[in-house]
């Protein structure tokens, strides 16, 4: 199998080392960006580049598109036209709704669109893993008109990397994601934001910061524009999250303006992770 992985960064990066060392196939590499696509090349993350986004498709397989979602649906009308009749394509964007009302109308038997619950808060093909997907769960979520063989060939090539594929809606995957992914960028970066501000004037602050508060925060080493896409494009279910959190924390700080022990330890023990 000829898989062409286009966007070389994290995860399309890992998906090649991954696949290679694993045996799945012949990788293609593709980059809009000049030379990482041989970059990848040399790394072991492909074992070929292609000069074009034609190019790679035409000879592949199975197509991965690792690229961010506003660029994925942009390429999904390019990827229909070269698309080799029995081949199949998916995604690994983190935001899965709006590729496949995209896909639906360009591509409804041959796309799978897929999301890989696996990375790191440093990017780009040097961040690159061949294990990042051991043990991971990866999302398969097919179009209402999505071939069967299309979706086992998904589902084969995820588990091949060495995940555990779970198969949902598009529509769950986001509303889920919005609160295991989306929700806590969200939080780690208005925290950190609000450390920064405060170290201003307290400069011993990150001095003080401890385990609890760089776990919390580490996400927010995530490339900001990326993350603002992806919340954009999910953003109702963010906003349900966010504004459930907010209840949350008002009556953390109505109980702490009370002096109200129960109301607090209530509050704790409903949240506490055992």
């Amino acid at each position: 199998m000829t898989i062409a992985i286009i966007g070389m960064g994290l995860i399309g990066g890992s998906i090649g080392l991954a696949a290679r060392a694993r045996g799945a196939g012949q990788v293609v590499a593709c980059d809009a960006q000049p030379g990482v696509a041989d970059e990848a090349v040399h790394i072991g993350a492909a074992d070929s580049s292609a000069a074009s986004f034609p190019e790679a498709v035409a000879q592949a397989d199975l197509v991965v598109l690792a690229a961010p979602p506003a660029q994925i649906i942009e390429l999904l009308p390019l990827l229909a036209e070269n698309l080799a009749p029995n081949a199949v394509a998916t995604d690994v964007g983190s935001v899965k709704l709006p590729i496949a009302q995209a896909a639906r109308t360009v591509l409804p038997e041959r796309f799978v669109p897929s999301h890989p619950m696996a990375g790191r808060e440093v990017h780009g093909l040097g961040a690159a893993q061949a294990t990042l997907f051991e043990g991971a769960t990866w999302a398969v979520t097919p179009l209402e008109t999505s071939a069967l063989d299309a979706i086992e060939c998904v589902t084969q090539f995820v588990e091949s990397l060495g995940a555990r594929s779970l198969r949902l809606t598009p529509e769950r995957h986001d509303s889920i994601v919005a609160v295991t992914s989306h929700g806590p960028h969200v939080l780690a970066y208005a925290l950190y934001a609000l450390a920064r501000e405060r170290a201003l004037s307290e400069p011993e602050l990150f001095a003080l910061a401890a385990g609890g508060f760089h776990s919390t925060t580490r996400v927010a080493a995530s490339a900001p524009a990326l993350w603002t896409q992806i919340c954009l494009a999910n953003r109702e279910p963010v906003i349900d999250v966010l504004r459930g959190l907010q209840g949350r924390v008002d009556s953390a700080i109505a109980a702490l303006e009370a002096g109200d022990e129960a109301a607090l330890n209530t509050l704790f023990t409903q949240g506490h992770r055992d």
